[in-house]
């Protein structure tokens, strides 16, 4: 498996980042990542786990799949891709408390398989392409989580209209 891992502080408190990550309802999910999540439906929630539907679009391209997420509470989140294109895919969350605040770290993992696919479109730009997602995903919830306005504590390159 190939990864790349990006960590943002957060200024919160473990428990309160750790809900913000696993318990959004499907519209605040929808809202909070409208930039890159085209359709997203909730097929099975528990208290230990998610399982939806998705539509998640980067790269200039859309990546349709099942995913399923499994919790460990106020340690880490783990979605795994189960069907589509980018099945096979993991990226895990950690929480862990540092400071006043939070530290949450992600680790995007793609299998050979998937990453072909994907190289044929980047080459050696694939890495710095997924740690920029990455970083726009954490900081999306940074910025909520903190109040912040989308104006504010933006991630290099992103673009806002």
């Amino acid at each position: 498996m190939w990864s790349v891992t990006v960590s943002r502080h957060i200024e919160a408190d473990l428990e309160v980042v750790y809900e913000h990550f696993t318990s959004p309802s499907e519209e605040k999910r929808l809202d909070l990542h409208a930039d890159h999540v085209r359709r997203y439906r909730e097929l099975d929630r528990g208290p230990d786990h998610l399982e939806y539907d998705f539509t998640f679009q980067a790269f200039g391209m859309r990546f349709y799949g099942k995913g399923r997420e499994d919790f460990e509470r106020l340690e880490r989140s783990i979605l795994q891709v189960q069907e589509g294109v980018l099945r096979g895919a993991r990226i895990e969350l950690l929480f862990e408390a540092e400071g006043a605040g939070t530290r949450v770290t992600q680790v995007t993992a793609f299998p050979e398989r998937v990453l072909g696919i994907i190289k044929q479109f980047f080459g050696r730009l694939l890495e710095a392409r997924v740690r920029a997602i990455t970083a726009v995903h954490l900081d999306e919830h940074k910025r909520d989580i903190e109040g912040l306005s989308p104006g504010r504590d933006n991630t290099p390159g992103e673009v806002r209209s």
